[in-house]
């Protein structure tokens, strides 16, 4: 076995250690095997499957929100736009507020009353947000690992040659993996929130909740994939 290879072990098998024997765990282990399997271009590949398997099961259920551009993504990493920002332009239906109306529609009066939203469709309006909301969150997800990922080589790269060892990249590793897992603690919890929102909407609106399981289960697919890309850089 190469050394980059054992690196990547010692790296997955601490980090199942840390996690203890949960799901969690599993996603590592299974991040291990395809980060020794699957060519970068391979796990990228695999990272776009996921995320249209979620756009596709949304679109199934009827909810119509479209994904992140490239563009939007830069905005949203240099804080050009705020998330909520983002999360209006990308769900179907998005109002202009209420000082600024459409180019080609007439400000309502202000005195004219407005009719209430219909219930299903305010449902089905919460229901758009949630899902993206997880499109949001995982722009910011993948942003924070690419900056972990650069971060840890520039800190490694900074050292006096005599001091870039096997020993200090170990323990660089270490550093920038303990903060990537409890990061993916934080991502975990409001994939959860969100998971279990969507599961609520569905069920009032009288429908399976088979888009929240598909969601869960493209989300861990993902995440597997994604620490299988970062640790195949290294």
């Amino acid at each position: 076995m190469s050394r980059r290879k054992r690196f990547l072990c010692v790296l997955l098998a601490l980090a199942a250690v840390i996690g203890g024997i949960c799901c969690w765990q599993r996603n590592n282990l299974r991040a291990l095997g395809m980060s020794l399997r699957l060519s970068q271009e391979e796990l990228s590949g695999e990272m776009d499957r996921q995320r249209e398997r979620t756009e596709e099961a949304s679109r199934q259920a009827g909810v119509n929100v479209r994904a992140l551009t490239d563009e939007e993504k830069e905005a949203l990493r240099g804080s050009e736009v705020s998330r909520e920002e983002l999360i209006d332009r990308i769900t179907d239906g998005a109002q202009p507020a209420a000082d600024e109306p459409a180019a080609d529609e007439p400000a309502a009066p202000a005195s004219e009353p407005q009719e209430p939203e219909d219930g299903e469709a305010a449902l089905r309006g919460q229901l758009a947000r949630q899902i993206a909301e997880i499109y949001v969150m995982e722009a910011e997800y993948t942003d924070w690992l690419a900056q972990a990922n650069q971060a840890a080589i520039d800190e490694f790269t900074a050292l006096p040659e005599s001091e870039q060892t096997t020993a200090n990249k170990y323990s660089i590793g270490m550093k920038y993996l303990s903060a990537a897992l409890e990061k993916e603690k934080e991502c975990d919890a409001r994939m959860k929130a969100a998971e279990d929102s969507i599961r609520s909407l569905l069920t009032q609106l009288g429908e399976d909740t088979s888009l929240a399981d598909e969601i869960h289960a493209a989300y861990l697919e993902e995440k597997a994939a994604k620490k299988a890309y970062y640790l195949s850089l290294h």
